[in-house]
């Protein structure tokens, strides 16, 4: 019988989130969900949002405020 197969860490951990802003057609698209909710987004949507787009929640919070204000 063979080994089992086991992996070995490279090193550098994987970033899975996208670095940078956000951009224009990633706002409207927040834009969209928040113009079209009846009353503020819950933690667990802004969480799922944030994983969709794979952007930090922060920044797709400060996409929503910014979104609530125009």
């Amino acid at each position: 019988m063979s080994r089992p197969i086991t992996l070995k860490p490279t090193g550098k951990p994987k970033c899975y989130k996208r670095g940078g802003q956000l951009t224009a057609p990633e706002k409207d698209l927040i834009a969209a969900i928040v113009l079209d909710q009846p009353r503020e987004m819950q933690t667990p949507q802004i969480n799922s949002l944030a994983h969709g787009l794979r952007r930090s929640k922060d920044a797709v919070k400060a996409a929503i405020e910014d979104a609530r204000g125009e």
